[in-house]
């Protein structure tokens, strides 16, 4: 007589650091969900459209990202989905980063969004817009989930014309550090202007300002300006813009910045200096 043992199989959530992906491989623990014929694609540069990445961020040449390719054909409400597969709940906080690249005219919006078993969707994070033929880097920390949940990647390119793609996705024990980068789209980042004259928040949309700014490459993006012409600043009167106050560091710090100079005689000297807080 035989004996039959039956072994029942359960599918375990999986722990959330399991997702980083750089899509080298395969799609690592994501899964694509295609919604009305959107979906994201796994390429390599191969099948190179206009508005879609020339390469990856992970080799910087012809290695593999995700992307979704936006047409004229597509309506506005059109959205495709990557979900990580059920992750088990978490009792700290996670740092989940990874690096995007939107671009084209009036492209439309990706987001990250988390979902708890038998809970609505959260938004943790949205970017509309294009934002350079470029990939730009984004992190968001993940709150502790006393339940299963799912993160989304949701990507709806709008009735623009372009493409939204996703490479190098990273997740790290503890709280995202705030980086020291500051585009000036959402504010002035607590920069202050002292003095009767000041440093304004402008977008490029009247003579002697740059066309674009750098971050978007658009006329609707953000930069500060200081209008240094003859009849509004005196030969020799400094235009502040002055940080808050930062952290003492020991070894040193890079302060990276871009900067367009215009008109017949827009000064000089423009330069960054170290100040002591009083």
């Amino acid at each position: 007589m035989f004996l039959t043992v039956i072994i029942p199989l359960i599918v375990l959530p999986c722990s959330l650091l399991a997702i980083s992906c750089n899509f080298e491989v395969d799609f690592c623990e994501w899964e694509e969900k295609e919604t009305d014929n959107l979906q994201w694609i796994r390429d390599n540069g191969s099948d190179l459209w206009k508005y879609s990445p020339m390469y990856d961020h992970t080799l910087n040449g012809k290695g593999y990202y995700l992307f979704i390719h936006n047409s004229s054909a597509l309506l506005p409400n059109q959205a495709a989905r990557l979900t990580t597969t059920l992750q088990t709940a978490t009792s700290a906080n996670q740092c989940l980063s990874f690096w995007y690249h939107m671009y084209g005219p009036k492209i439309g919006t990706l987001s990250l969004k988390v979902q708890q078993q038998g809970q609505p969707e959260e938004l943790l994070w949205t970017k509309t817009g294009t934002q350079g033929n470029q990939w730009r880097w984004a992190f968001h920390t993940i709150a502790p989930q006393n339940k299963h949940f799912q993160l989304m990647f949701e990507g709806s390119p709008g009735a623009g014309i372009g493409d939204i793609a996703l490479d190098d996705v990273s997740v790290v024990g503890g709280e995202c550090e705030v980086q020291g980068l500051c585009s000036f789209e959402a504010n002035i980042c607590q920069y202050t202007s002292p003095g009767m004259l000041r440093w304004n928040r402008l977008v490029g949309n009247m003579s002697n300002r740059p066309v674009t700014d750098h971050t978007t490459e658009t006329a609707e993006g953000h930069f500060m300006l200081a209008d240094t012409s003859a009849g509004n600043l005196q030969s020799g009167e400094p235009l502040l813009l002055v940080s808050p106050v930062q952290e003492p560091v020991v070894a040193g710090a890079c302060l990276q910045f871009w900067f367009q100079m215009n008109g017949d005689h827009p000064g000089n000297n423009f330069q960054p200096r170290p100040c002591l807080p009083l």
